[in-house]
């Protein structure tokens, strides 16, 4: 485990855990190549001297970024990594699991992946919770963490839970790449969509529901009549469009 040395002309760069997404310090380049991982508790020290050496472009301002700061961060490297097509919409602080959660990000391509965002001033005492109902609703799931957190990140997240790290200035790595969900539940995506988008659901499998049924109660109906897949699909096309 190594953070690959670098000068003022050839910046250091910064491999993800799989060996295969590079990102330089600047965010300017990204290419793969293979064989060298990272060290959390490196990344700090590698931009530290980067900055006090004035380096690319005069150094970085050290100091705690906040998750309205590390979300545009978020989003260009999801526009880097992932497909990102027209149509492809991000989502901010989107509420679901009955608007008792909050996912800080939403990327809604061919799939939905959420992305939880923990600051240097957060702690992951929640997360367990939090992750288990990502699980339940989402794709794909994202802990985008600093950098402190990232041996206890490791520990508590569910193997199918991409970790990215990010640190003082700026710099962001994936350390481990998020893999499909297979825990995604009918009734909790049915949660996303509004009465009128249910009853159209509902419409166009014959699912019957009367105008006076609790919305509760169609979302129960409709989720236990439909496939998971036709559920996510009508569901995925719909925050694509209301989000647009």
């Amino acid at each position: 485990m190594e953070v690959l040395a670098g000068s003022v002309e050839s910046p250091p760069s910064i491999l993800g855990g799989n060996g295969r997404w590079l990102f330089d310090v600047d965010q300017r380049r990204q290419q793969e190549v293979g064989g060298v991982a990272i060290n959390g508790k490196y990344l700090n020290g590698a931009f530290r001297r980067a900055s006090c050496e004035g380096g690319w472009g005069g150094g970085y301002d050290r100091r705690m970024l906040n998750p309205d700061e590390i979300r545009p961060l978020l989003k260009q490297w999801v526009i880097k990594v992932m497909p990102h097509e027209s149509g492809d919409v991000f989502i901010e602080e989107l509420c679901f699991i009955d608007k008792a959660r909050r996912a800080d990000l939403v990327h809604a391509n061919g799939k939905l992946s959420a992305f939880e965002i923990k600051s240097q001033a957060d702690t992951l005492i929640r997360w367990v919770g939090q992750q288990e109902a990502y699980l339940a609703c989402f794709d794909e799931v994202w802990l985008c963490c600093h950098s402190r957190h990232l041996v206890k990140a490791l520990e508590v997240s569910a193997t199918n839970v991409g970790i990215l790290v990010f640190d003082d200035f700026a710099g962001m790595v994936m350390v481990r790449k998020a893999r499909s969900n297979k825990k995604q539940e009918k009734f909790h995506l049915t949660g996303f969509l509004w009465r009128e988008e249910l009853d159209r659901l509902a419409r166009a499998h014959g699912v019957a529901v009367r105008s006076k049924d609790l919305i509760k109660t169609v979302r129960r109906l409709v989720s236990d009549a439909l496939p998971l897949e036709v559920i996510r699909t009508f569901v995925l096309a719909v925050l694509k469009q209301r989000y647009a």
